[in-house]
């Protein structure tokens, strides 16, 4: 047996000092896994926060100047039964109410123009193009 004013049997005091390294990392991992709880409805907040201001340009550059059909293909400009782009970005807020709710975009004059930006961005909008991350977070289940 020891005493308390004894070292450790075979032992050191860098030994001693690794209990005290431990304690330490395990006041830290505390604070940092309170850290992450604080701060997650934080990120939360930040994420439909962004869906509310990110934009979805129509058409892509590579289709700029085109006109868009009601099934999301691109065509000429002034081909029947087609629409123009829309002048500015479309606001992912008008989209995911579009989506969620059967809204019309505003701007649009009709709710056929409505379905093909949104075959258009169905399509279209793929992963590495602009616009993508705006369109994935709207399509993200339980988020809204």
């Amino acid at each position: 047996m020891r005493n308390e004013d004894e070292k450790p049997e075979g032992g050191s005091a860098v030994q001693s000092g690794t209990s005290h390294d431990r304690r330490g990392m395990l006041r830290i991992s505390a604070l940092g896994a309170a850290a992450v709880v604080t701060i997650r409805p934080g990120i939360a907040q930040a994420a439909v926060a962004s869906v509310m201001t990110c934009n979805i340009s129509i058409p892509l550059a590579a289709d700029a100047g085109k006109w868009i059909k009601k099934d999301g293909s691109v065509v000429k400009a002034n081909t029947a039964n087609s629409w123009a782009p829309p002048s500015q970005p479309l606001a992912g807020e008008d989209v995911k109410n579009a989506i969620k709710y059967g809204t019309r975009i505003p701007g649009t004059s009709s709710s056929d123009q409505t379905t093909a930006y949104l075959n258009y961005i169905n399509k279209k909008i793929v992963s590495g193009k602009p616009g993508f991350t705006c369109y994935a977070s709207l399509q993200s289940p339980n988020r809204f």
